[in-house]
């Protein structure tokens, strides 16, 4: 049983800052962490946010704050991710995402 996956900070290149590609990372993270539990268990998927903004932005993906400062927030294995779905916003940001990796 795996006690649990941290999940590291995010960077985004600035060309591609405000075009989904962060939602895009977090939720491929939360379907490899589903990938894991199914295989291994777990107790949850962990975030450390490095502010306010940081930790709204994870709790629109049905993370839960933990005590005793909130900071840390964990997605537990049971929970439905809120916001897990790559709509056709994420288009974009994938075409960007393949676009830089190739130059």
């Amino acid at each position: 049983m795996v006690g649990g996956i941290k999940l590291g900070r995010l960077a985004v290149a600035k060309e591609l800052q405000r075009k989904g590609v962060r939602k895009i990372l977090v939720i491929a993270a939360m379907r490899k962490f589903a990938d894991v539990f199914d295989q291994a268990g777990g107790i949850g998927l962990f975030v450390d946010a490095k502010d306010h903004a940081a930790k709204k932005y994870y709790e629109q993906f049905g993370f839960v704050p933990l005590p005793p400062d909130g900071r840390i927030l964990t997605l537990p294995p049971d929970r439905e991710p809120s916001s897990a779905r790559s709509g056709p916003e994420c288009n974009g940001a994938r075409k960007q995402i393949q676009r830089y990796l190739r130059s």
